[in-house]
């Protein structure tokens, strides 16, 4: 029986793609992933705990990579090459990243949920080919609901009717669930189906908490954590449970993501000294990321120093204030120079979106336009202006009027 198969994967970030592609392979099969970044002081942290499989990217080529995916593999190697071939063919790995990096309603989203929509039907197709003697039953049909799931969050991003009737497909991965019912990434991704579902909100909640209670104190339950918190915000009657969630993900493992939620907490409650203390702590984890980075961190990096630059303003720190604007715009001034540089800054958009045809310059300034200024200079300018430098303050707060 297939349960919580977790595979930790250890690279330097050179070797960012490498690492991407695998760990986006490793999700489709419904695989737990554990990222390690060997530039991360606290990664040495998450060799504490056991893992199915430990993989060190930096040591290994990627023939040694899939036969130790094969070794994890339920079934027979042909069904696992089927498995990859539908993974490759149809560019999930490009569809995947697209939707984690723009949750937005663009051409792109949409195109990234079709790919998924055909996986799905060369799946059924495949399968069928196999017959009732397919031994692949755990990860064709965890790949199969995956895939229903992420193409109905792109019709859900691009305001479009959804492929797949919600409520057919959370019954399917009941049926799952109860195939497997120790397995806490089947009620994670029950938990996906239902996330965006206005009336089915609180089942996604107690999907979620069920994979985190399936998963226990493993360092890969801060995804979990991460998705009880998102589910969580708008509701006033689970404001607690949404706090609880983000503090338990930033304590078990402080990625960006979850040091910025704890961050974000601290400023909604106007504790100045404590929401700057995070924001910084979040530059310093996005800064083992320097030159390397993908869409989603360079607008984290933006969001940070625009935020910085906010409550230095509210802490009577105008010089910080002013510092913290100016590198939100050299980061997006940055991404602008350097969008035709193939091997640049913006280096990444073009190792995963140009193989397949993709216009990448377009991508990039889809990932400028969501990197808003006009906040930015509106703190720049009173920064300024509380300095008494009236002049220069005038002229940037003019070109936000």
């Amino acid at each position: 029986m297939v349960n919580n198969t977790s595979v930790l994967l250890k690279y330097s970030n050179k070797n960012r793609y490498k690492f991407q592609w695998n760990a986006e392979f490793l999700r489709f099969l419904g695989y737990f992933v554990c990222e390690c970044l060997k530039e991360d002081n606290d990664s040495k942290d998450l060799e504490k705990y056991e893992y199915s499989i430990e993989l060190d990217l930096d040591e290994i080529d990627q023939i040694e990579i899939y036969n130790s995916i094969l070794g994890l593999f339920s079934g027979k190697e042909n069904e696992w090459i089927d498995l990859r071939n539908v993974f490759e063919k149809w560019n999930l790995f490009q569809a995947a990243v697209t939707l984690q990096y723009f949750s937005i309603n663009s051409e792109i989203t949409d195109r990234a949920g079709n790919y998924f929509k055909e996986a799905v039907a060369d799946l059924n197709k495949r399968f069928a080919e196999h017959g009732s003697g397919a031994d692949f039953r755990y990860e064709y049909c965890y790949a199969r609901l995956y895939c229903m799931q992420k193409a109905n969050w792109a019709c859900y991003l691009c305001k479009k009717p959804l492929y797949y009737q919600e409520d057919e497909l959370g019954s399917m991965c009941m049926e799952f669930s109860n195939e497997f019912p120790d397995n806490g990434n089947i009620y994670m991704l029950l938990g996906m189906i239902y996330e965006n579902s206005s009336r089915n909100k609180m089942s996604a909640v107690n999907a979620f908490i069920e994979s985190k209670n399936s998963i226990g104190m493993k360092p890969y339950v801060t995804s979990v954590l991460y998705k009880i918190g998102k589910a969580c915000e708008g509701e006033e009657n689970l404001r607690w449970l949404m706090n609880d969630a983000y503090e338990n993900a930033y304590n078990i493992m402080p990625k960006y993501r979850n040091i910025y939620k704890v961050a974000q907490q601290y400023m909604n409650m106007n504790a100045i000294t404590d929401a700057i203390e995070y924001f910084e702590e979040c530059l310093c984890k996005l800064g083992n990321r320097a030159d390397y980075m993908d869409p989603l961190e360079q607008e984290y990096l933006f969001k940070v120093n625009a935020h910085l630059s906010y409550l230095s303003i509210h802490n009577n720190d105008y010089f910080s204030a002013v510092e913290y604007a100016g590198a939100a715009k050299r980061i997006k001034q940055r991404i602008k120079e350097e969008i035709e540089n193939q091997n640049g800054f913006d280096r990444l958009y073009y190792e995963i979106y140009s193989n397949i045809g993709w216009n990448v310059e377009e991508i990039i300034n889809l990932e400028l336009n969501r990197m808003v200024e006009s906040n930015v200079n509106q703190y720049l300018g009173t920064a300024y202006q509380k300095m008494g430098l009236d002049d220069i303050a005038k002229k940037i707060l003019n070109t936000v009027e």
